[in-house]
């Protein structure tokens, strides 16, 4: 539990992550290569590449959910989810790949208490503005 809160604790993890999962929602539309068979070579190798490109951020978003999704596990790490929660509700409703993870995520947010989290209090003492 300690890496998770660790990795939570770390000034630019989450908002990165969530970054990763907010970039990939409707970049690479899905859609199907209708008479594939009557393109170019060229064409066909821009199909590819694009199909390619869209798993790879199909990969890195699913990556980055899970890593969320392992974060919120540890309790002390809701405190720093909890700022990010309508980011990962809008992913969780239009990106279907990653929808599952992010339900566990935001279940956990729904039970975290802000006023009873000794971690809450820790952060607000110590941060500066």
């Amino acid at each position: 539990m300690t890496t998770r809160v660790s990795l939570a604790r770390h000034p630019k993890l989450i908002m990165r992550l969530v970054g990763l999962l907010t970039s990939g929602v409707a970049k690479y539309p899905r859609h199907s290569a209708p008479g594939i068979h009557n393109t170019t070579t060229s064409e066909t190798q821009q199909l590819t590449a694009g199909s390619s490109a869209e798993r790879n951020q199909e990969k890195i978003t699913k990556l980055a959910a899970l890593t969320l999704s392992n974060i919120s596990l540890a309790p002390s790490s809701r405190a720093y989810l909890k700022p990010f929660e309508r980011d990962l509700f809008v992913v969780a409703a239009t990106d279907e790949t990653v929808t599952k993870y992010l339900a566990n995520i935001l279940n956990e947010l729904v039970s975290y208490d802000p006023e009873t989290d000794p971690e809450r209090q820790a952060m607000l003492n110590t941060s500066t503005y």
